[in-house]
């Protein structure tokens, strides 16, 4: 009888849990919970690479970025490398060394060596190997946006 009663007491112990693991188990999510500290330090990592971006880096001869910047190259300079470039005043002329000239976004053609360029049309100078602009009045503005760098 003892022993009918242990049995038995084990079963409702074992019945018990099954009842108690199922009723935990159907009020979970797949969500891992996330502490404040967790998310504080995720939004201070992303804030420092956004920073870092936006920030710009080096003496301003040689920039990557995301957004245009507004530079002024006086006679003789050229702007190279890669990178989108639109004139805003003054004149300059499209250096290419090889038979491949800059894109002219704006038009849909391709301007070669000694031509000027057309002001407010965005240009592109799609590798790195000798391409480049020219300043061909006292001075000339620019905005410029990628890998470039000012020589002259």
């Amino acid at each position: 009888m003892m022993k009918k009663r242990v049995i038995l007491f084990a079963v409702a112990i074992c019945f018990c849990g099954i009842l108690v693991f199922s009723a935990v188990a159907a009020n979970q999510t797949d969500d891992l919970p996330v502490t404040e500290s967790y998310v504080t330090k995720l939004f201070d990592s992303l804030s420092a690479r956004i920073d870092a971006l936006s920030s710009g880096s080096g003496s301003g001869t040689s920039q990557a970025s995301v957004a245009f910047t507004a530079i002024q190259l006086k006679k003789g300079q050229s702007i190279t490398g890669c990178c989108e470039i639109i004139l805003r005043s003054g004149k300059a002329t499209a250096v290419c060394p090889g038979i491949n000239g800059l894109s002219d976004i704006t038009e849909g053609k391709d301007v070669t060596n000694g031509v000027a360029l057309t002001a407010e049309h965005l240009l592109v100078i799609p590798r790195d190997d000798g391409r480049a602009v020219k300043v061909t009045t006292d001075d000339a503005y620019f905005l410029v946006r990628g890998d470039y760098r000012i020589e002259g």
